[in-house]
């Protein structure tokens, strides 16, 4: 196939795994008349979503971590293995991005920016090292919402996560 293996997906295949449960309610509206008689039917179609939480983690693992972290939220987790995978997949609105300070090709502080160009960016959490404290400090200057440190993520992620949401829905 080209000369890659199963294992090392192109840098813009985008490594994502999509579960959509909608719950949809439906109403509508219909005027007819009938022997003089005139027939009023309303009906309304709503689809309800989820927020959306992409996670951008170049380690498998990682994703994995983050996905069985964030389960618990009301919220779909698309994840995603690099900056570029996530820039090249179609985007709905979202109401997070995590993504970590380290990533192959575009780092994690470069998509930041790029993302905080855009006037309409969701809030980005950036994960790194405890040693990245150059990382944080220019995380938080670019405008994240919040640097974790990968050590304490299982503490604190989820919370935070799920704060961003209640505060952009």
């Amino acid at each position: 196939m080209g000369g890659q293996t199963k294992d090392a997906p192109h840098a813009t295949t985008a490594h994502r795994r999509v579960h959509r449960p909608q719950s949809s309610l439906r109403l509508g509206l219909t005027l007819y008349s009938g022997r003089g008689r005139f027939f009023l039917e309303l009906r309304i179609y709503v689809q309800i979503t989820r927020p959306i939480v992409a996670v951008i983690e170049a380690d498998a693992a990682a994703r994995r971590l983050l996905r069985s972290l964030l389960s618990s939220l009301d919220a779909e987790i698309q994840d995603y293995d690099s900056a570029e995978s996530y820039l090249a997949a179609e985007r709905e609105t979202l109401g997070c991005v995590i993504t970590d300070v380290w990533l192959p090709g575009m780092s994690g502080l470069e998509l930041l920016r790029r993302l905080r160009a855009d006037e309409t960016s969701p809030p980005v959490i950036v994960v790194g090292e405890e040693t990245d404290v150059r990382a944080a400090v220019d995380a938080m200057r670019e405008g994240a919402a919040d640097f974790i440190e990968k050590q304490h993520m299982d503490v604190a992620i989820m919370r935070r996560v799920a704060y961003l949401l209640d505060r952009t829905h």
